[in-house]
């Protein structure tokens, strides 16, 4: 199984909100979303708030001042599932490759 990347967050944030966290808007929605985005971030890819601030396209001490912001823990859980699943589908559809491969190849059997 690979590493978590940002952009499976970013990704997933947005789709469980609705609202991009890259967006540079200030409405109440995108700085939810970007909060959230900053504590998953934190959590699942263990990155800095220097490297938050690069993924999300802002300065460092503005992800410091999401960072201490409160969090829905219900969106909190539902981003990490979202994040696994896509990990779990990449994993089936590579083995899946992996076992035609060595089908075709001789190398392998049906399994």
């Amino acid at each position: 199984m690979r590493q978590q990347r940002p952009a499976d967050v970013i990704e997933a944030v947005q789709y469980v909100t609705g609202y991009d966290p890259r967006n540079k808007t200030r409405s109440y929605e995108v700085i939810a979303a970007r909060r959230l985005a900053v504590e998953m971030l934190r959590q699942i890819c263990d990155l800095s708030y220097k490297s938050c601030a690069r993924v999300l396209g802002f300065d460092h001490t503005t992800i410091m001042h999401h960072a201490r912001g409160t969090v829905d823990t219900r969106l909190a859980k539902a981003v990490a599932e979202r994040v696994n699943e896509t990990l779990e589908l990449e994993d089936a559809a590579r083995n899946s490759r992996l076992a035609e491969a060595r089908l075709w190849t001789g190398t392998g059997e049906w399994a």
